[in-house]
């Protein structure tokens, strides 16, 4: 009987024919980089207006509004600046940049509450801001990938 590597046929795509014995390893380090938890979907609008950074600080910021809503029927929720710094990657400085340019176009409010003055955030449902930057992204002339052209 032919010996496996790692517990996989010798003629699976990871055995001795593929022609490293570590590739189990290295095909589990990819999978736990492509699940789905690893991924933060934004929108391409808003990367196209404000920039990819505010675009996954807003997606994220969606998404934990989502996650408190259950909680707190009035929009508000607290995330420290801890957090969103592991959730989206951005650093102290791009993450206040952000946060002012998503307050400054009406898509954010922030307040300061409890005794430690923790940051609140609620999602501006306003239909102006919304209408302004799909004017703005209809705006920009679409540019064809250099690969396609």
């Amino acid at each position: 009987m032919p010996t496996t590597v790692r517990g996989f046929p010798p003629n699976s795509r990871w055995g001795p024919a593929c022609g490293s014995v570590a590739a189990p390893f290295f095909f589990m380090k990819i999978q736990s980089l492509m699940n789905a938890g690893s991924w933060l979907p934004y929108n391409r609008e808003l990367a196209v207006v404000f920039g990819a950074d505010v675009a996954i600080l807003f997606s994220e910021l969606c998404h934990l509004s989502e996650q408190f809503y259950s909680e707190r029927a009035d929009g508000w929720f607290f995330v420290s600046a801890k957090k969103l710094t592991e959730i989206t990657g951005l650093k102290q400085t791009p993450l206040e940049r952000c946060l002012a340019i998503l307050c400054s176009a009406d898509l954010l409010m922030i307040d300061a509450r409890g005794i430690h003055n923790t940051r609140h955030f609620k999602l501006e449902q306003s239909p102006s801001a919304i209408s302004a930057i799909c004017a703005a992204f209809d705006a920009v002339p679409a540019q064809t990938p250099a690969f396609l052209s």
